[in-house]
């Protein structure tokens, strides 16, 4: 069953409307969690896109030009638009959705244009800055694993200088149990005049940086012949630095 979906992607490969690319994430999550741990909801999906084509799965998403329509998944995998469960957003009026589309647009143009929407690592970063401050803060949430819940924040210039050009980080227990929205609204929204979410390429480039970070401070590129890492290092620290 998954290679005729997957031969049926192929074959509107070209094909860039809603419809599809509800199809193409749900192929992709299948890719990476397997048929058999997608939901009962796409499977139909998948079911009608195979028999009737991606044209009958207008029910599923609705093609308004007024506002943008942005797919993800909830926890448990089920489909969302514009943060919506679907069959909610089936039976709201275009007002309706005019008006959860404004809600769901990000403060400014500098925003999470490319995070996936299913997660590949156990944490998600928001990054936050203010115009003219040169100073970037990172909140690391664990959203899976032994982590689970953790919050960290991330400072990307330190006054102290024995830890420049590495920044800082601080363990936020109080936000212990809080979601990144839930954190955004309650804290932050207002302490900043952006913020975007890191793409996946960039939270595994964050991964090394951190992981980099972690040895550097354990002393572990002394030796010369470890001056590859340190350059990485640095590398990786300025991307970050000047995102």
């Amino acid at each position: 069953m998954i290679k005729s979906f997957n031969k049926f992607k192929k074959m509107n490969e070209t094909t860039t409307s809603p419809e599809q690319l509800l199809v193409d994430e749900i192929l992709d999550k299948i890719g990476n969690v397997g048929y058999k741990n997608i939901s009962k909801t796409e499977k139909e999906i998948l079911s009608k896109a195979s028999k009737d084509g991606v044209s009958s799965l207008t029910k599923y998403i609705n093609d308004s030009d007024d506002f943008e329509e942005k797919l993800s998944f909830d926890k448990l995998g089920h489909i969302l638009i514009n943060g919506v469960p679907y069959s909610e957003w089936s039976m709201m009026s275009d007002e309706e959705k005019k008006e959860k589309n404004k809600k769901n647009k990000p403060m400014t143009d500098w925003n999470s244009t490319g995070k996936s929407t299913e997660p590949t690592n156990d944490y998600t970063v928001r990054v936050y800055k203010n115009n003219g401050n040169k100073t970037l803060y990172y909140y690391i949430v664990w959203i899976r694993g032994d982590n689970e819940g953790l919050k960290k924040k991330f400072i990307t210039i330190s006054d102290d200088p024995q830890k420049k050009p590495y920044g800082i980080i601080k363990d936020i227990t109080s936000w212990k149990n809080k979601t990144m929205d839930d954190i955004h609204e309650t804290h932050l929204k207002n302490s900043y005049d952006q913020f975007k979410d890191l793409t996946d390429g960039e939270l595994k480039e964050f991964e090394s940086f951190l992981i980099l970070r972690r040895r550097f401070i354990k002393k572990e590129f002394n030796d010369p012949k470890n001056k590859r890492y340190i350059d990485r290092l640095n590398t990786l620290y300025n991307k970050f630095s000047n995102i």
